[in-house]
């Protein structure tokens, strides 16, 4: 019974580690194709750093939104305002879309949930709770599954 609890356990990070690693890709490949369209030149590299800031859960996207935006800069300052509007949007919809979907998806938990576990995390332990309520729902979950299976008794 333990090896099987370990199993589900292992299971549920290793489809959340590859959805985040997903997310990752994602949010990389989008920026890059944003920044070529917007003209801002090393889009491709710009874009992979993108991807490597957001492994920091949550700011990272704002870290690696800086160098993008100075180098916006540098072309003009309404490529700058340009950037900075692009990278909002992208945060916006990888955030409140496109995160809790993948997430839930690989978890088998419904994307709401996912929302509230990060705003109670942040309310309960500021950036860890954040970057570790996903993780700790789906363990909740993975217990709750495992346990209400071997749990349930007939009248």
């Amino acid at each position: 019974m333990t090896r099987e609890l370990w199993n589900a356990f292992e299971r549920a990070f290793s489809r959340y580690m590859s959805r985040q690693f997903l997310d990752l890709f994602i949010q990389g490949a989008v920026s890059a194709l944003a920044l070529y369209l917007l003209g801002v030149p090393y889009a491709l590299a710009l874009g992979a750093w993108v991807s490597l800031a957001a492994l920091i859960p949550y700011f990272g996207s704002v870290l690696g939104a800086v160098p993008v935006v100075i180098m916006a800069f540098t072309l003009s300052p309404l490529r700058a305002l340009l950037t900075i509007l692009a990278f909002f949007i992208i945060q916006q919809v990888e955030g409140n879309y496109l995160v809790p979907r993948i997430h839930g998806h690989a978890l088998h938990i419904h994307p709401i949930p996912i929302v509230l576990a990060v705003i109670v995390g942040w309310g309960l332990f500021g950036i860890m709770g954040m970057a570790l309520a996903v993780p700790a729902l789906a363990a909740v979950s993975v217990f709750y599954d495992f346990f209400s299976v071997r749990l349930h008794t007939r009248d």
